[in-house]
């Protein structure tokens, strides 16, 4: 098992979330590869989209059904700055994932650094099942 479930596993477990991180025998990059792996709706895959401040550099983490794209006006308004796309070098050094297969958790950088939003409008290869009532525990 990778370091990177083994810090997905150790956060999901501090947040009173009993996970196992399952290894896909399919591609989950994409929510609907996610979803057909997993056997659910796209709906019930959360995409991890990280962003950097334009003015203060700050990563920012969105948590956004598979579903759903982004919009992104509405999620520059609620940060308060114009969000740009993250260098993929530095989303690995401080999340410890790589772009395409960043975790809700379990990040190398302390998650208050990282903005968490879920816009109410709008290691890859591995899931886990999350009950929806607690989710916004661990994410909010």
């Amino acid at each position: 098992m990778s370091k990177s479930v083994k810090r997905v596993e150790q956060a999901a477990k501090i947040l009173g979330q009993n996970i196992s991180v399952e290894l896909m025998p399919e591609s989950t990059r994409t929510a609907l590869d996610a979803s057909k792996a997993c056997n659910c709706d796209v709906g019930q895959i959360v995409k991890s989209l990280v962003f950097e401040g334009a003015e203060t550099g700050n990563l920012k983490l969105l948590l956004v059904s598979g579903k759903h794209d982004v919009n992104l006006d509405d999620a520059q308004a609620i940060f308060g700055e114009a969000l740009n796309r993250a260098d993929p070098k530095r989303v690995r050094s401080e999340t410890g994932f790589a772009i395409g297969g960043v975790a809700p958790i379990g990040h190398l950088c302390a998650l208050r650094r990282l903005r968490i939003v879920v816009p109410s409008r709008h290691r890859s290869g591995t899931a886990f099942r999350s009950r929806c009532a607690r989710r916004s525990r661990i994410w909010l």
